[in-house]
């Protein structure tokens, strides 16, 4: 069992456990009680800890190892589309394994975030719980939305960017020796503007298929990061 903090682990040999997100899936959800064992992770560190009261909620350590780094950098940039669907997109691509998501306000965006501020609190939240059920160390970064035009600012360290394209390149012939840190930008539904598309071909990105039929954009974008991974990890 294995929880997540944003900030660094504290050092001292007991503390209290203060998030109240935690603390009620500790005792309510998952019922756990004085003497069991469970991770708390940050940025940098992992402790294990035995858990010695739940009211107020507090732990021991008993050992700390660093955290283990995903190794690369697989950023997620797809134009917003209606709720329940961008929330997919976040909740599967972090489970698979995407480090960050920046959401992108195109020329044909659906809809507009009223509070991008709490839109972000809650696909972090949604984030968080997909990273928890695959136990690794780390949690994706979930960034405030941008124009499509500035997304460039924001992916300073990105090496490559792949957009999804149905006149595009085979994955098999894309994907494979790419570098570690790349990016892949999947359009709304009504696709790309002319613009858009003379922006990505500029910067330049590189175009990739997922064959003739058009998808969803939740499922182009799972489709993409999961096809980048597979050849990233073979």
């Amino acid at each position: 069992m294995k929880i997540y903090l944003q900030d660094r682990v504290p050092e001292s040999q007991l503390f209290t456990l203060d998030s109240d997100y935690w603390v009620h899936y500790l005792t309510n959800v998952r019922r756990l009680r004085s003497g069991e064992i469970i991770e708390v992770a940050g940025p940098e560190r992992v402790l294990t800890t035995e858990i010695l009261d739940i009211s107020p909620f507090k732990l021991k350590k008993i050992s700390s190892r660093p955290s283990e780094k995903p190794g690369y950098q697989l950023w997620m940039l797809q134009a917003l589309t209606r709720k329940k669907k961008f929330e997919t997109t976040v909740k599967l691509g972090a489970e698979l394994g995407v480090t960050d998501f920046l959401p992108l306000l195109s020329d044909y965006t659906v809809r507009q975030p009223k509070n991008p501020s709490r839109q972000v609190e809650r696909w972090s939240r949604i984030a968080l719980d997909s990273s928890r059920i695959t136990g690794r160390d780390w949690t994706p970064r979930i960034h405030q939305p941008v124009d499509f035009s500035r997304f460039p600012a924001k992916t300073a360290d990105v090496e490559e960017f792949f957009y999804g394209d149905p006149d595009g390149a085979n994955p098999a012939e894309s994907f494979p020796g790419s570098v570690r840190h790349v990016a892949i930008i999947i359009g709304p539904e009504g696709a790309f503007s002319s613009e858009e598309k003379n922006f990505l071909e500029q910067l330049p990105a590189t175009p990739v298929t997922l064959g003739p039929k058009i998808l969803r954009s939740e499922t182009a974008a799972v489709a993409m990061a999961t096809l980048w991974l597979h050849y990233l990890n073979s």
